[in-house]
């Protein structure tokens, strides 16, 4: 990409007028996108979100909404590198912890995925599922529905009678940072 689209990209607008017909498109992230462009809210993004938004609508409309979990995903939650400072203290907080690793889903290829982006993100699962068992939330996994999660060829492995993805363990983290900012009451 050239200097003058970094700085100047299209806009999601134009973009989407030319492709908001197309049959890959359902009825409701069409309806949600042509509210969200007419919304306050369109006009604050930032020019990367204008690009990575028309990267994603054009995998949605080359690959279709049904891989969205191992296309579009990997923009948001799905992850499938790791770097060191991001992992050091998950691996540090399971120092004095015991857990295993299965290996057969350790190297399970996921769809869309290289061998390599599979078992990186196979070993985050794993680490983030182990680091939530040392929390309060965990209590709520099994609430969690798995079509939720994994409607979309999301990416999972199974560990302990689960099926694991990233976006479904961080979202329980995620919760328990929340309600322990705001003190949330039993919901």
């Amino acid at each position: 990409m050239n200097l003058f689209k970094k700085i100047f990209p299209d806009r999601l607008h134009r973009y989407w007028k030319k492709n908001e017909k197309s049959y890959k498109i359902d009825d409701t992230l069409r309806h949600i996108t042509n509210s969200f462009i007419k919304s306050k809210s369109y006009k604050m993004v930032s020019n990367y979100w204008h690009i990575l938004s028309i990267h994603n609508y054009e995998l949605i409309l080359d690959k279709g909404i049904k891989v969205y979990g191992s296309t579009v995903a990997k923009n948001y939650y799905t992850f499938t590198e790791i770097y060191d400072e991001w992992i050091e203290g998950s691996i540090n907080n399971l120092k004095s912890y015991p857990y295993n690793i299965n290996s057969l889903d350790l190297f399970k290829n996921h769809d869309g995925f290289k061998l390599k982006e599979s078992i990186t993100y196979n070993i985050i699962c794993y680490l983030t599922f182990h680091n939530l068992k040392k929390k309060n939330s965990l209590q709520h996994l099994n609430k969690l529905n798995d079509k939720s999660f994994l409607g979309f060829n999301d990416p999972f492995i199974n560990i302990e009678g689960f099926k694991i993805s990233t976006d479904k363990v961080i979202s329980l983290l995620d919760y328990e940072q929340i309600q322990k900012a705001y003190n949330l009451k039993k919901y």
